[in-house]
Formats: structure tokens, sequence, C-alpha cells
């Protein structure tokens, strides 16, 4: 590149004066260049903070916790507004935590009780009223009126051991005098959850939390992670806002066996629970453990899954097993269920839902020590672990026995007081959560361990009954709305989890409470269709639109209704005016997608189709829908790629496999088809579709013995399937 010259004095131009002159800017020191370069950064990056604080811009530390309560350095109290001797909770983190205020100043008589651990500590599906935090903060007082008691509820929705050891990091700098701690529920779903986060390392997490304060910083992480799922589920919201938090939130279907997982988890619970006690030690403070109960008999595994070695012959009749012993079940043939189940299980012992089968028959015998076990190997055996396993609780005893703290045996209580001393809806209302009697219990048994280790002095004259005046003046308090709010949440994240049952459940305790709630009636009839009571569901979905004409999805409860029984043109009424009330319900807008098709309009059933995926686009049964459809137009190459959208959205999918091998035979590709429905049956070889399509390739090919082969095998897993039948029929006749 050609070297600059400039001007002399004489007007000529001097090569050597510009060399000098390049020379001296060169001797500028780089670290005066460093400083005015960080200087101007900084100059820069405070302009755009402050436009964009003018132009009312919030950071993401001032909406939520950024460290998801995994890093000490963001705290859940701070002093308030008000007072600045009163600590209270972090706004943002309300979504996980309950309000909660203490002096930061103990005062001199006061003893200071910090309860931790997960949802059931914070209450749910309720709040800090009614749980054993609740209980004690009433009780204690009127118990030992010497001291001044506070009870400050620190357990957080979701926590796990790892949050919780970092939050007493916290906690320890409050001048505490007891830690309760109820943990163990979550061990898995956290691991689960935020894996993600838990796997960056400290101080990067530090990093990220100090940029989170910076609205820069932010506004970028909202335009890269918009579509990030809420941080939690908070029974105050309105059904809408618990269904959208739902639906992205990790399932069930996250979750499969792994041993050495749990068996890591369980060992990084033993380190976490050693921290948790050493923390409290060292504070000079006393640490309570308590070992979580679970309900056993009234609540199906989350999530069974065969024996992994466990395939063909072996798993077809497995299944078949199954299905004989919940008919024979259902039926009241218990000694026929039983010997269907047990042979069921000599196939594949694995399997929680038909150890949890075989407890449920064998309570019906009467046969209670062997369905205790056969409850208990459910809970061991469920894939989606959601509950404290075995490991869990003994973890907690070894804890407890190791540094020599107090022990409360909660589980062990439960048990020998349910029905069959087998837990259930008598103690829970769902997997974990329990009654409010059972909250109350867990109080009393904490009382009655503070008086044996010696930190209650109670007033002469307390015995039970006067704990029972305090609890029933406590529970006389409750709103019964509230509380009806927060069971027909809890029913629909149990309806989320499939637990349609349970979820149906709570909604007739929801009911009781709010007998004229147009949406505790929407729920009532959507558990019902879950459940196939289609008149059940009916008259709660009518109920509901009679106490409020205008609710979108008891008028899509009761279009589907109308289309399960044919009634396709008064469905349609239903889910056109669902859509005039709110135009963002997708199950209203593919729910007329399928009417539409099942009437031959099939221009107005792909445009409802095409409304549903605008708002939602990853729903492979719309995908699908929209694929068949276009097919039904003759239009086979538009709909391979809708079928082949619906496989990539559910890539491990059988059914998908198959059906995209269906359309595939349309379209003329064989080899692609025979592809996909081998595909198919290695995932499930129970798959009724995909024997089909290897019968039609068959048929194709001339080998009728072969496409009769297939189609016997459908029918001996689907004995019921007339489409099968009639071909079978026509090839072999």
């Amino acid at each position: 590149m050609p070297q600059e010259v400039s001007e002399n004095s004489s007007g000529k131009f001097d090569s050597e004066t510009v060399v000098s002159e390049s020379k001296e800017a060169s001797k500028f020191p780089w670290p005066r260049k460093l400083v005015y370069g960080c200087v101007f950064g900084a100059f820069v990056i405070c302009l755009l903070e402050i436009t964009l604080l003018v132009c009312g811009v919030r950071s993401i530390a001032e909406d939520s916790d950024p460290l998801q309560g995994f890093s000490s350095r963001y705290q859940l109290y701070r002093p308030s507004v008000k007072d600045a001797n009163v600590l209270t909770t972090v706004p943002q983190r309300l979504g996980h935590f309950n309000p909660q205020s203490f002096t930061a100043q103990k005062e001199p008589n006061a003893f200071r009780i910090f309860t931790l651990g997960g949802s059931t500590t914070y209450g749910r599906p309720y709040d800090d009223q009614t749980s054993f935090s609740g209980f004690l903060r009433a009780a204690l007082p009127e118990m030992d009126p010497s001291r001044k008691w506070e009870v400050i509820n620190a357990g957080g929705i979701s926590y796990a051991s790892p949050r919780i050891a970092i939050l007493m990091q916290e906690l320890s700098q409050y001048q505490p005098d007891l830690f309760i701690i109820y943990t163990g529920h979550n061990e898995f779903l956290e691991d689960q959850t935020y894996s993600s986060l838990t796997e960056i390392p400290e101080a990067l997490r530090v990093s990220a939390g100090v940029a989170s304060h910076l609205r820069i910083y932010s506004v970028l992480h909202r335009v890269f992670h918009a579509d990030e799922q809420p941080s939690a589920i908070d029974d105050s919201m309105d059904l809408s806002e618990v269904n959208t938090r739902l639906d992205r939130s990790i399932g069930p279907n996250a979750y499969h066996r792994d041993k050495p997982w749990q068996k890591q988890i369980i060992t990084q619970f033993h380190e976490n629970l050693e921290t948790i006690v050493t923390l409290a030690t060292k504070c000079g403070a006393q640490i309570l453990l308590v070992t979580p109960a679970s309900n056993l008999r009234d609540f199906k595994p989350f999530k069974s899954e065969n024996n992994h070695d466990l395939h063909g012959e072996e798993l077809k009749y497995f299944r078949q097993f199954v299905v004989e012993a919940n008919t024979h079940y259902e039926e009241g043939s218990f000694a026929l269920a039983l010997q269907s189940a047990q042979k069921a299980l000599e196939i594949d012992d694995l399997h929680a839902g038909a150890q949890f089968l075989r407890g449920e028959i064998l309570l019906s015998l009467d046969r209670v020590r062997e369905a205790q076990e056969a409850f208990n190997l459910a809970l061991e055996e469920d894939v989606c672990p959601l509950r404290a396993n075995r490991d869990i609780v003994k973890t907690i005893h070894d804890v407890a026995d190791e540094h020599e703290v107090p022990l409360l045996d909660f589980s062990e209580k439960i048990i020998s007081l349910s029905e069959n001393q087998i837990p259930g809806e008598d103690w829970f209302l769902d997997h974990v959560h329990p009654t409010i009697a059972g909250n109350r219990l867990l109080a009393q048994m904490i009382c009655e361990k503070m008086i044996q280790i010696d930190i209650v002095n109670p007033r002469t004259g307390w015995n039970d009954s006067e704990y029972e005046k305090v609890a029933l003046n406590l529970v006389s308090k409750i709103d019964p709305h509230q509380h009806a709010m927060a069971l027909r949440n809890l029913a629909k994240v149990l309806g989320w989890a499939g637990k349609n049952q349970e979820a149906a459940n709570l909604v007739a305790r929801a009911i009781k409470l709010l007998p004229n709630d147009a949406e505790t009636h929407t729920m009532a009839g959507t558990a019902a269709m879950q459940n196939n009571q289609i008149d059940s569901a009916r008259t709660h979905f009518e109920m509901a639109l009679e106490i409020d004409p205008a609710n979108a999805r008891a008028l899509i409860g009761l279009g589907d209704v109308l289309s399960r029984e044919g009634n396709h043109e008064i469905a349609l009424k239903h889910f056109s005016k669902a859509t005039e009330i709110d135009p963002s319900l997708v199950p209203a807008w593919f729910n007329m997608g399928n009417s539409f098709r099942h009437l031959g309009q099939f221009n107005d059933a792909l445009d409802a189709y095409r409304k549903a995926l605008e708002l939602e686009p990853n729903q492979p049964d719309a995908q699908k829908n929209l694929g068949l459809t276009l097919v039904m137009q003759g239009k086979i190459a538009e709909a391979v790629s809708h079928f082949e959208t619906a496989l990539l959205l559910d890539p491990d999918s059988a059914e998908r496999h198959a059906d995209l091998g269906l359309v595939l035979i349309d379209a003329g590709n064989s080899k692609r088809a025979s592809a996909e429905f081998q595909t198919a049956l290695t995932i499930d070889p129970n798959t009724v579709p995909a024997l089909i399509g290897t019968a039609l390739l068959s048929e194709q090919a001339g080998n009728l013995s072969q496409a009769a082969d297939s189609l016997r095998k459908a029918l001996t897993i689907d004995p019921e399937n007339t489409n099968v039948r009639s071909f079978l029929e026509r090839i072999t006749n």
C-alpha cells in the first residue's frame, strides 16, 4: 500500500516529515489508549442505560430472579421501603415464595424459626396461612407465652436441597435460632428443570446476575429468549395464565428410566443436607430435619416405562395382560384381575403402573401387606420421580444420625395413621401436598418435638385439645373462594401431567366450595371428557354456560361433546362463538377445523387449522389434520409436507411415522413408506396403523399371504377394529 505524505512549509511534499509525525503518534502509551477506550465505552453504556430508563424499560432483575435461586448473590429478603429495620420478601421472588417480614435486628426475647423446603413448606396448593408454618405461628405463642415467637416461611415452590443450601447462606445472617427442613420431593425435578443453569460455573452465574441489572443486557436477553417459560405457577393466577405456563413447562415426557442419574442425585442430596446442617451449626442455630410423606394409595405413578430389554411378543403379552387386569378389576372380578396383573409383572416388574394396579387389586382383596409392598414398588419405579423415594428418606435418617441432629419422621407417622397404613386421600390433596389437616398434624408434631428438645416450655394446662382450639380458630379464617381457586388450579396442573382422575377428584372438591362458579364447572367438564364421561361433561359445560354464557372454554367443551356425538353443525356454532369471544383460543380453531372437515367443507377446515397453527405453530395434531384435509382434496404432495412437519414436532411417536407412511403410499413413494412403517414398529411393535400400512404395501406387491399376516397381528392388538377386519376379509376371500 503506498505511503501517505504531507506538505512542508515550502509547499513541497516531504515523506520524512510524515514518518516523523507517525512515530510521534505511535509513542502515545497503550495503557492510556485502553483507559480512554474504556471511558468512552462506559459513557456510551451509561447513555444507553439512561435512554432506556427514560423510555420505561425495566431490567430483568427488577422483574424476577435471573438466577432462579442458584446464587447467594441474589437475596430473598431486603429492607422495606417504609422501614429499613424490617426485612421483607423481594417482590421479584414472590412467584416462588410467600410474602414474609421480620426485623433486621431480632428482639432480645425473640426466638426466630425459619422453615425451608419446597411447595409443601410453602403451603401449596394454598399458601402460608394453612401451611405447617402457619399453624406453628398460631400455636407457639399460645403454647409458650414466655417468648416472642417468629416463624418465617422460606419454603420455595419447586425448591430442592441445592437451592435450599444456597438460601441457607443468606438466612444464616438473620440471627436464626432454629431451621426446620422439609425437603426431598423435588430433588429429581430441580435437576431436570434447571440442569442447563446448574452446569454453568458459579462465576459465570454471578456475572449473568450482575448483567441482569443492566437494561441493555435485559433488552438483548428478552429479544433472544422471548419464548422462555415463566418461572412459576402462582395459585392467584387465572386459569388461562396457568394454561400458558404449563404448556411451556417440562412435563413427565422429559423423564426416562435412568438409575445411574438417580444414584447421582441421591449422593448430591446427601452432600447438600450435610451442607445445610453445617451452615446451621456455624451460625449457632439448631436444626430439625423432617422426612417427607407421600400419597401411595390414591395417586398413580406419573410415568411408567417398560424394561428396555422388553420387545416384540413379550411386550405384546405384557400389554395384553395389563388390559385384562384392568377390565377384570373394573368389573369387580378381583381374583381374575390379580392373575392377569401377576402375569404381566412376571414379564416386566419394572412397570410402575402395573405395580400400582396390582396394589389396587390386592387392597380390594384385603391382602393389605402385599398391597403396601406393591404401592411402594409403584413409587420406586415411577420414571418421573416427583415423590421422595426410599433412598431420599433413608438419606435424611442417615444425615440426622451422622450429625446427631433431631429428626421428625413425618412419613412414618402418616403411614401409621392412614387407612390400612397406606397413605392416600385421607391425608393428601395430590401426590405430596398434605390436606389442611395434614399440615395441622405436622405442626403439632413439630411443637411436640420442640418440647422434647427443650426449645418450648409449654404453659400449665396446655394439651392436645388446646392445640385443636388454636388450629380450629385458624381454619375458621380460611377464605373458601380462594381455596377453591387453588384446588382448581392444582387440578389443572394434574390434568397437564396426565392425572385425569386425580384432577377430577380435586375439581369435585372445588365445586362443593364454589357451586355457582362457571370456570370450576368448565374444569369439571374437561376432566369428565378426559375420563370419557360424556354425559357428565355435558352437564357441567351446560351449567357453566348457564352461569356465564360468554365462557369460551365451556363453549369449546360443549362443542367437543356435540362433535363426539356427530352433531358437527351445532358444534360449529359453539366453536365459532368461542372464537368471537376470544380469537386467541387455539382449541376452538382446531376443533372448528375438525367439524368443517367432517362436514366436507374442506376449504373452511384448512382456514381453521391454519389459524390454529398461526397462533401456536408447534402443534403436530393440527399439522396432521391439515394434511388429512389436503389428502381429501387430492393435494397429496402438499399433504406430505404437513405430515412431515408433524413428525418433526413429535419425532419419537410411532403413530406419526405410521401416518407419514400411509400418505406416502398415496404419493406413490412405497420405498420411503415402508421405511416409515418399519421405524414405527421399531418404536412400538404394536402400532396398528403401521401394520395396516405394511399390509397395504404387501398387497400392492401381490404378496397377499404376508399382508394377511400383518392384519392378523393387528387384530390380536385391536380385536374390535372393523377396518382391519374388513381388509382381511377382502384379501382372503
